[in-house]
């Protein structure tokens, strides 16, 4: 290229950036990207730049401060609109790179420099920059290229994603496996681990002197409710249970009356929660009740809807997540992403419109709002109802008046919106100018970057502006193509920041045309960084070794191909799952139901601990037939999987004595009520045991010689009933072995 060409610059700039300090590689890569098909197609010029490129090796050499350089084949996409199949391309061919990222912004398509930048920022967020070729004259001394650092500095995505997932015990295992802590540096925060501990207590992973406090259910009622994953409600009743006790004992100090003068209304024979609850109605029948007593009746609908979603694997819907809010009072924890409807868009507006550059288009907020929402968006915000727009425009001087207008148009409500949107309301938009417009002749590079720099800013403001309200945090932010390439930039990278310190989604959407003339929206939702894809494939293993089966099919597709790939299945075996928990036919699934046995049997010994106590609380739920007022004409008493007789339940007291019986000997029968009766005996069920002390005691009656360890008694319980009905494990255990291997191998990649 000729002196103060665009291509010397860019060599110069990649030359400058390799030779700072800290720069984790001085071999420099070169990518050429063009598009095939459409109007104004690239790739062969894209082929015949790299050709020059490598035959001009010397040159290239010398322009790049004597480096090695590479010059890597084309990378091609399919067409200028975002889609799929571009990103894809992108992800491959940058993803996979082991070192800094330098994207040079000059001439080219803004929606193709839009998806380089997306994913330059999501596979390489705290490693990449941006060079500013400057096309109307130096404004340098020394005629270099300005150089912005976009990584996302000062922030942990892994931290921001783990948390809002509501997995602090996954990144407190993150940090300690990594020695010097998080992405960011520096030792594990004590928001982290107070909220792991918390998590480690309440499923007796962590033992409590006095019993497990109230504090400790609530955070793991707040994070498996957020998540709304099966078994969401597993530990409401443990919590209800731990409140109680602590409402009753500050009565106690307060009136001074001690235990027996006020007995604990759970410590009663028979004393579940339903049960207590029962007989405390009767009595606010004869006389008024205690205040710890009243509130505990009152407690009655919530205690439903948890028995649903702990007997019945409900998913957790808007009903039980309004009560988990009202009962525990106040916000959730602020690193908690708590499901919401609200989007963010941030867009640019464009220059006006008229001066021959064609016809009006409708804004893309008009746009987004007419549209039924994306699969990715409702996914993101977790909600069933219609989701909430809230627009930043970001606007030159010269265009802020059309991006008040959109404002205005948004506000009177002057737009036909699809049901699953809410209608716009007066302050769902906002107009802000950065200045001077950053492509008008004459701007320089240096005041290119004051306008972005402003814009940034702005945006990243407005998004914090979004988290003052609680309960509609945003969960998913939109990113357009619309405006000035440097103004689209600047907008990304604040959404990929704000979205990694929170763990939010963040997709890019363009408008194309479809075959019948109509313009349609488009979105990708980006990818990961790499280390937080990893880290986020290790807590999918985790997921999946505690059957959070939905949490983990979220979090695979929130990543690459390769991993979005393996969601469904994810979500096929939670459905398969849910059915058999809820089904009045507990034979009809023997199949899944002895499938999900093995595969616990086979998993709860090398499993974390937290996930010990929910997998044997699954194994209960799957085995226990619906009480007699839940059951409905549906109903069918199983027999192949019947449990033993109620007689067995007193044998404890009454028949068995130490070394008596020898377990081995026991029925099929038997052993699934014995499953059962270490479910009861569990911290976040009707117990305060973790599962190795829950076993223990409920085959403290059996010869010593024959006692075991639970998987061993699901074991026996599996060939036990294969042998008496010849019925046995379907395929839903070894589908499961199979993705849990599947995950396994994406963490030894890069990226898929």
């Amino acid at each position: 290229g000729a002196p103060g060409s665009a291509l010397r610059k860019e060599l110069g700039a990649l030359a400058r950036l390799a030779g700072e300090p800290g720069t984790s590689s001085e071999d420099i890569d070169i990518l050429v990207v063009g598009v095939e098909g459409g109007s104004t197609p690239t790739d062969s010029i894209a082929r015949a730049l790299v050709g020059a490129l490598r035959r001009a090796s010397a040159q290239v050499r010398d322009l790049v401060a004597g480096r090695r350089a590479r010059v890597l084949d084309a990378c091609i996409l399919p067409g200028l609109q975002v889609s799929r199949a571009s990103i894809e391309t992108l992800e491959r061919a940058i993803g996979g790179h082991d070192g800094h990222v330098l994207l040079a912004l000059a001439g080219g398509a803004t929606t193709v420099f839009a998806e380089v930048a997306g994913v330059a920022a999501a596979t390489h967020g705290d490693e990449w920059s941006l060079a500013l070729i400057d096309r109307v004259g130096d404004d340098r001394a020394d005629g270099a290229a300005p150089i912005l650092r976009m990584s996302v500095d000062g922030e942990d995505p892994l931290r921001g994603w783990l948390m809002g997932l509501g997995l602090p015990t996954v990144l407190a295992r993150e940090y300690d496996g990594r020695g010097t802590g998080a992405q960011a540096g520096g030792e594990m925060p004590d928001e982290v681990r107070r909220a792991a501990g918390a998590l480690r207590r309440a499923v007796g992973e962590t033992p409590v002197e006095g019993g497990i406090g109230p504090e400790d259910f609530a955070q793991l009622l707040w994070t498996d409710t957020a998540r709304g994953d099966l078994a969401a409600g597993m530990a409401l009743r443990a919590w209800v249970a731990a409140e109680y006790r602590r409402r009753r004992r500050q009565y106690l100090d307060r009136t001074g009356l001690d235990e027996a003068e006020h007995p604990d209304a759970l410590r009663r024979k028979g004393g579940e929660l339903g049960r207590a609850i029962g007989r405390l109605e009767k009595e606010a029948s004869t006389r008024p009740l205690a205040a710890p007593e009243a509130w505990l009746v009152a407690q009655r609908d919530f205690i439903d809807l948890g028995i649903g979603a702990t007997h019945r694997f409900d998913e957790a819907g808007d009903d039980l997540r309004e009560r988990v809010r009202a009962a525990l009072g106040g916000p959730p924890p602020d690193w908690l992403s708590w499901p919401s409807g609200t989007v963010c868009l941030l867009t640019a507006q464009g220059q006006p419109r008229g001066r021959g550059r064609g016809p009006e288009r409708d804004p893309i907020a008009v746009a987004l709002l007419r549209a039924q929402p994306d699969p990715a968006l409702r996914r993101a915000c977790s909600v069933p109802g219609p989701l909430t727009l809230r627009t930043f425009i970001a606007c030159s001087d010269d265009s802020l008046d059309e991006g008040r207008g959109v404002v205005d148009r948004l506000a009177a409500s002057d737009v036909d919106h699809h049901p699953d949107w809410e209608p716009p309301g007066a302050d769902g938009a906002t107009a802000r100018s950065y200045g001077r417009a950053a492509t008008s002749d004459g701007v320089t590079a240096s005041g290119a970057e004051e306008s972005m720099s402003r814009a940034g800013r702005l945006a990243a403001q407005w998004l914090e502006d979004q988290l003052a309200e609680r309960w509609s945090r945003p969960r998913a932010i939109v990113v357009t193509v619309v405006g000035e390439k440097p103004v689209v930039i600047a907008l990304l990278r604040a959404a990929q920041v704000f979205g990694a310190r929170h763990g939010i989604a963040v997709l890019l959407a363009s408008t194309v045309r479809s075959a019948d003339g109509q313009n349609v929206l488009q979105f990708h939702q980006f990818g990961l960084d790499r280390d937080v894809r990893r880290a986020l494939l290790r807590a999918t293993g985790y997921c999946l070794d505690r059957l959070d089966l939905l949490t983990a099919a979220r979090l695979l597709a929130l990543g690459d191909p390769a991993m979005e790939g393996l969601a469904d299945e994810a979500r096929a075996l939670a459905d398969e799952l849910v059915k058999a928990v809820q089904t009045e036919d507990i034979d009809g699934c023997a199949g899944v139901i002895l499938g999900v046995m093995d595969a616990v049997g086979r998993m709860i010994g090398h499993v974390q601990p937290d996930a010990r106590v929910r997998l044997a609380t699954i194994v209960g739920e799957l085995l226990n037939p619906a009480p007699e007022s839940k059951r409905t004409a549906a109903f069918r008493r199983p027999v192949v999987l019947a449990l033993a007789d109620g007689q067995f339940d007193q044998r404890k007291n009454s028949v068995y004595t130490s070394n008596d019986v020898d377990l081995a000997g026991e029925s099929a029968g038997a052993l699934l009520r014995l499953l059962v009766r270490v479910r009861n005996k569990v911290t976040i069920n009707h117990g305060s045991k973790g599962l190795a002390e829950a076993t223990e005691q409920v085959l403290e009656h059996y010869r010593r010689e024959s006692r075991c360890t639970y998987a061993r008694l699901v074991e026996l319980a599996v060939a036990a009933v294969g042998s008496g009905s010849g019925v046995g494990a379907g395929d839903w255990g070894r589908r499961l072995d199979a993705l849990r291997e599947r995950v396994g191998a994406l963490e030894k990649i890069s990226y898929g």
